[in-house]
C-alpha cells in the first residue's frame, strides 16, 4: 500500500518542483519521473517489483484515452500539406528503421520484433506507445524496463541535438520555412478554461467505459484478455471519444493522461536495477535502440530533402513524433517560430493514435520475416 502510495505521489512532487524552479521545469517530467523511480528502486526502500509492475499496467491505458480525448483530426488534416506529407513520412521513417535494424542487428538482442515493434511505435507517437505495443506483444518485464531506459537515453540525446545543431544544420540542406496561412490559434493551442465537476465526471466516466468495453470484448471473443486485441481497441475507441466534442474541450484531459504516464514512469524506474546497466544484453538494447532512432531520423531528413519539406516543418514534425505534443512547444522556442506550433500539436497527438498500430504491424512483419 505504502509501495502503491509512493510511487503515485512522486509526480505530484515533480510536477509542483518544475512550477517553482526554472530549471526543473526545463528537464522533461518524463526523464524526472523515471530518475526519481530509479532511486526508489536503488535506496533500500524494499521495493515490491509486482507491485511496481502491476502499477505500470494499470497507468498505460487509463493515460491513453485522456491522452487523445483532445486529438482533432478534422483540424489536422486542415494544416498544410506539407506538415501532413512530412509528418506521413515520420511514419515511414520509423516503419524502415525498426525492420532495417531487425533484419541487421537482430541477433544482438532479445525478442527482437517485439523491441523493433515498440521502438517503431515509440517514434511515431511516444512513450506511450513504446509501452503500449511492449505489454501488447507481451514482451518480458525486464527487457521492456531496459528499453524503456534506452530509449530515455537516447531521446535525451536527441533532444539535446534537436535544441542545439539541428536548426543550423537542417537549413543547410532544407529549404527555408515559409508561412502559407495564419495559425488559428495562438502557442496555447487550447482555450483556456476552468474544468468543472461534470467535466471532471465525464471525463473519467468515458474512460472507464472505455477500458471496460476494450477488456469486454476479447473476453467474449476469445475467453481472456488478450492484450494486443485490448489495446488496438482500446486506442479505437480512445479516437472514436475525441470525435464527440464535449469530450474533446474538456480542459486539461492531456495533463491527466501525461500524469499516468509519469506514474509508469516512476513505477518502471522503481524496477531498474543498477547491476543489469552494465550487462552485455543492455548494451546491446542501448545500441539498438540508438541505430532505430538515427535510422529513423536519417530516413525522414531523407524524405524531406527530396520533397522539398522545410526544416522548421521536419523539425517540429519530428519531435512530434519521437517525443509526443509535450515537447512541441520548447522546440518551437528553440527554432523561434511559433507558426510549426499548432501544426506539430495536432502531429503528435495523430502520433498517439496510429502509435500503437504502427508498433504492431512492425511485430506482425518482422514475425513474418525473420
Amino acid at each position: 500500500m505504502l509501495q502503491a502510495l509512493l510511487i503515485v505521489f512522486i509526480p505530484l512532487v515533480i510536477l509542483y518542483l518544475s512550477r517553482k524552479n526554472k530549471f526543473i521545469g526545463l528537464v522533461s517530467p518524463i526523464l524526472l519521473s523515471y530518475i526519481a523511480g530509479i532511486a526508489i528502486g536503488n535506496l533500500g526502500f524494499d521495493l515490491k517489483e509486482n507491485i511496481s509492475m502491476q502499477i505500470s499496467e494499470i497507468a498505460v491505458p487509463v493515460a491513453i484515452p485522456f491522452i487523445l480525448y483532445s486529438l482533432d483530426i478534422k483540424k489536422w488534416l486542415k494544416t498544410t500539406n506539407k506538415t501532413i506529407k512530412s509528418f506521413t513520412f515520420v511514419i515511414i521513417s520509423a516503419i524502415i528503421s525498426a525492420v532495417t535494424a531487425a533484419l541487421v542487428l537482430g541477433d544482438t538482442v532479445p525478442e527482437t520484433a517485439k523491441i523493433s515493434g515498440m521502438l517503431a511505435g515509440c517514434y511515431t507517437g511516444g512513450t506511450p506507445n513504446l509501452v503500449a505495443v511492449g505489454l501488447a506483444a507481451r514482451i518480458n518485464n525486464e527487457t521492456l524496463v531496459l528499453v524503456n531506459g534506452a530509449d530515455i537515453f537516447v531521446g535525451g540525446l536527441y533532444f539535446l541535438f534537436i535544441i542545439g545543431l539541428a536548426p543550423v544544420m537542417t537549413k543547410k540542406i532544407l529549404p527555408q520555412f515559409v508561412k502559407e496561412q495564419e495559425s488559428p490559434e495562438s502557442a496555447a493551442a487550447v482555450e483556456k478554461k476552468k474544468k468543472t465537476v461534470s467535466d471532471i465526471v465525464i471525463a473519467f466516466s468515458v474512460m472507464l467505459l472505455i477500458v471496460g468495453v476494450s477488456a469486454l470484448v476479447p473476453i467474449l471473443l476469445f475467453g481472456e484478455i488478450q492484450v494486443a486485441v485490448f489495446f488496438l481497441i482500446l486506442t479505437a475507441l480512445s479516437i472514436g471519444a475525441s470525435m464527440f466534442e464535449r469530450v474533446r474541450k474538456i480542459p486539461d484531459t492531456y495533463n491527466i493522461g501525461l500524469y499516468f504516464i509519469k506514474v509508469f514512469s516512476v513505477a518502471m524506474g522503481s524496477m531498474f536495477n543498477f547491476r543489469t546497466i552494465f550487462t552485455k544484453s543492455s548494451f546491446n538494447i542501448l545500441l539498438y535502440t540508438f541505430v532505430v532512432c538515427f535510422l529513423a531520423v536519417f530516413f525522414h531528413l531523407l524524405f524531406a530533402w527530396i520533397f522539398r519539406i522545410d526544416s522548421h516543418t521536419f523539425i517540429i514534425t519530428s519531435v512530434a513524433g519521437i517525443f509526443g505534443p509535450a515537447f512541441v512547444p520548447s522546440v518551437a522556442e528553440a527554432i523561434r517560430n511559433r507558426d510549426v506550433i499548432l501544426a506539430g500539436l495536432t502531429s503528435g497527438l495523430v502520433g498517439y493514435a496510429v502509435g500503437n498500430y504502427i508498433g504492431m504491424l512492425v511485430v506482425w512483419i518482422l514475425n513474418l520475416l525473420i
